[in-house]
């Protein structure tokens, strides 16, 4: 039998060594130095029987550089990296969503996510359920604050969680704390959209959000955000609640036709977005009854509606005969605000809880 040729018994050695190499790192207690894998490789390998002490000395010295480069060398192509951007048109199915990545905490204490949406890096807050575990499946539930309110201020008062159950909880966080819709916001209605899309990506795949089972909850220009989505994209939402919605000419006109539950809730004296309507930032808003028929006509209620007294000088207006619940909420009195009495982050959640 011929003995191997030199260079065959130095590849084995060499690859004995690499392989020793390797597996001890994932054991190794405290992280090795550069200088420690330089040593172990070199020193181990001409101890191998029948090796040539230079050969394997020279292999030695080769693979140690090797993992030393491997160490210094970024990892190229893991999530993160930059891609070509879509359109921003909000029609696909994810947004164009390309990959979520951690951010750490927010201020809040709230789970802090990054994701890049047609070609623009954005994130959003999260709060998982009690008790999360992979495997799980779980509905999603959208908070958008008002106009200057970042993700952070938004959780302070929509405090959704304290409301909902076994439902991942999203607060999210306009450009330049501003949504789409309002004559101040810096992106397109199409965009925001996209935005969603790319969140509910991002939760369905790593966060076992259901993709089916969406609500979205806002104030303000929040409470027209989740109008936008109910108006423009009810394939993403299956309920959305307004409280003092700042309903702009774009945000719920031309409406496709897909049913979303809706609950409003408006104040009769909100001084900020007035109950019948009119002009603000240089752009014209809806009458809150308007934007009630619009959705009503959505989901298939007729013209006709009743009313009913309520706890804290409310009174339910609701049209007749609705496949959809469709419902507006007048706060007799009430103003431009969050309102704790009715409590509005109970009702909001209780009403698009029953539609997940």
């Amino acid at each position: 039998m011929k003995k191997p040729r030199r260079y065959q018994r130095a590849l084995c050695a060499a690859a004995i060594a690499t392989s020793l190499a390797l597996g001890s790192t994932a054991v190794v207690d405290a992280p090795l130095t550069e200088e420690a894998h330089a040593a172990s490789l070199s020193d181990f390998i001409p101890e191998i029987p029948g090796v040539d002490p230079v050969i394997a000395q020279r292999i030695g010295t080769l693979l140690a550089l090797l993992v030393i480069l491997g160490i210094a060398l970024p990892v190229v192509g893991t999530e993160g990296s930059s891609y070509a951007p879509d359109d921003g048109t909000g029609g696909a199915a994810d947004g164009g969503y390309r990959g979520g990545r951690d951010a750490g905490f927010a201020p809040d204490g709230t789970m802090r996510r990054t994701i890049n949406v047609g070609g623009r890096t954005r994130s959003y807050n999260m709060v998982l359920p009690a008790g999360h575990a992979d495997g799980n499946s779980y509905p999603i539930i959208f908070g958008f604050g008002g106009w200057q309110h970042s993700a952070e201020r938004a959780h302070e008062y929509l405090r959704l969680e304290d409301a909902a159950t076994d439902t991942i909880i999203v607060y999210g966080q306009g450009v330049d704390n501003a949504w789409a819709g309002a004559p101040y916001a810096k992106t397109s209605i199409n965009q925001d959209i996209a935005y969603v899309r790319a969140v509910i990506a991002d939760l369905a795949e790593n966060f076992g959000g259901d993709r089916n089972r969406v609500a979205a909850i806002g104030l303000s220009n929040g409470g027209g955000m989740a109008a936008v989505l109910g108006c423009h994209a009810s394939d993403t939402v299956k309920a959305i609640a307004s409280a003092a919605g700042a309903y702009y000419d774009p945000t719920v006109s031309n409406c496709d036709f897909g049913r979303v539950a809706t609950l409003l809730m408006h104040g009769t004296r909100d001084d900020v977005i007035n109950y019948n309507g009119g002009t603000r930032h240089g752009g014209g808003y809806q009458p809150v009854t308007r934007v009630l028929d619009t959705f009503g006509q959505k989901n298939g209620c007729s013209s006709r509606t009743f009313e009913f007294g309520g706890l804290f000088s409310t009174t339910s207006i609701e049209p007749i005969g609705c496949i959809t619940p469709t419902r507006l909420v007048r706060v007799n009195g009430g103003g431009h605000t969050w309102f704790t009495r009715p409590d509005a982050t109970r009702d909001s959640v209780d009403f698009v809880m029953q539609q997940l």
